[in-house]
């Protein structure tokens, strides 16, 4: 089996010249992804996470073309000041894509405790729900703007993390209900669910992973973040809501296939 995977450049997602996303969680593995395809992309870019140092990072990185935001995205009342902040230098917002979330890998024997879960649901479920709903303002001026949430195969599958699969299957349920609730509006809800993506090796192969059907190779995080970009884009996917694509290389379907 192959041990790369081809995968098109960040600079050829449709244009978002003229448009205007926000990423949370945007210092993470995927959310620095999307925010440089975005800005390859001509899009003002609002970036927001919790790591102050990496914000700083990732606006060196693109000279500027980043507005970050530091806040803890689990703290309501931070969430006011920066959708405070956000209306005030935004007139409208094209796309919201919610990366933020953690796991902390308990063992498949390890107690999870109150904390823990108040945590992982928070952050993977409380969260985006409450940014999209203070942002559901801004999101109304743009016909078919699109709200996407990053989800996990965990969510679909049995997982021996219990606190994080069930907050990402209520993240699922939760585009739904958005979809349902904002299609009057036009604003569009869906969700991407990743398998395992990791960055390439120093010598530009995939990492082995097993268990993926389409090859022993963990995903590319570009890959994943042209399913986001594709379903986040007001014109790329005017008519889906409500859905949640897997982004897995087959890993649902890798224990029923025949070998």
């Amino acid at each position: 089996m192959r041990t790369t995977w081809q995968v098109a450049p960040s600079g050829s997602l449709g244009s978002w010249t003229d448009r205007t996303a926000v990423v949370a969680g945007a210092a993470g593995l995927l959310g620095r992804e999307l925010v440089g395809a975005l800005v390859a992309n001509g899009a003002q870019v609002h970036a927001l996470d919790i790591n102050g140092a990496a914000l700083e990072e990732l606006s060196r990185l693109h000279r500027g073309r980043v507005q970050c935001h530091v806040v803890d995205l689990t703290d309501p009342r931070a969430v006011g000041a920066v959708v405070n902040t956000l209306a005030a230098q935004v007139s409208a917002l094209d796309a919201l894509i919610h990366c933020e979330g953690m796991n902390d890998y308990p063992t498949a024997d390890e107690a999870i405790g109150s904390d823990q879960w108040h945590r992982i649901l928070g952050i993977n479920l409380v969260a985006p729900a409450t940014l999209t709903d203070a942002l559901v303002p801004l999101l109304g001026r743009v016909p078919g703007s699109g709200v996407v949430m990053v989800t996990s195969i965990n969510g679909r599958a049995t997982s021996i993390w219990l606190h994080y699969a069930a907050a990402k299957a209520g993240l699922t349920k939760l585009t739904k209900d958005l979809a349902a609730r904002l299609a009057p509006r036009g604003i569009r809800v869906n969700a991407v669910a990743p398998g395992w993506f990791t960055p390439p090796n120093p010598d530009g192969t995939a990492p082995r992973s097993a268990g993926i059907a389409l090859t022993q190779s963990a995903l590319p995080v570009e890959a994943v973040a042209h399913a986001v970009l594709f379903l986040a884009h007001p014109l790329l996917s005017p008519c889906t809501t409500g859905q949640e694509l897997a982004v897995d290389g087959g890993t649902e379907i890798a224990s029923n296939t025949v070998r």
